[in-house]
């Protein structure tokens, strides 16, 4: 991993700064921190909908239901609560499809329900 960063960096690629910023038009990047130092999701957004591809915001269901609760998973566990509150209650509130490549079925949606959210896969 250490390897693939230096490559990206030695290219001109690897930019950690904690802004969120447009890739392309319907494409942006957002910080998610906690996992790891600049992690970032990604929004693909076009009229019919939007996509968020968490990539390791979330490594279980259950987190869907507890997003403040601490993961073992991430190197600071304080940030990334903070990062799957806040990106999950945009994503819940925007009717977002969401990808998560850490979950058996990695399509779905979140529901609101009392006391939370729900995973709901597609």
């Amino acid at each position: 991993n250490r390897l693939a960063m230096q490559a990206l960096a030695e290219a001109g690629q690897l930019h950690l700064d904690p802004e969120d910023h447009v890739v392309a038009a319907g494409l942006r990047v957002v910080h998610t921190p906690g996992h790891t130092r600049g992690h970032r999701s990604v929004v693909l957004e076009e009229p019919a909908g939007a996509v968020l591809l968490t990539g390791d915001l979330l490594h279980l269901p259950v987190q869907v239901g507890s997003p403040q609760a601490a993961s073992s998973h991430d190197r600071d566990p304080a940030a990334g609560a903070a990062s799957r509150c806040a990106l999950l209650a945009e994503a819940a509130e925007r009717g977002w499809l969401l990808a998560v490549p850490h979950f058996a079925r990695p399509f779905g949606r979140l529901d609101r329900v009392t006391g939370g959210m729900r995973w709901v896969a597609a």
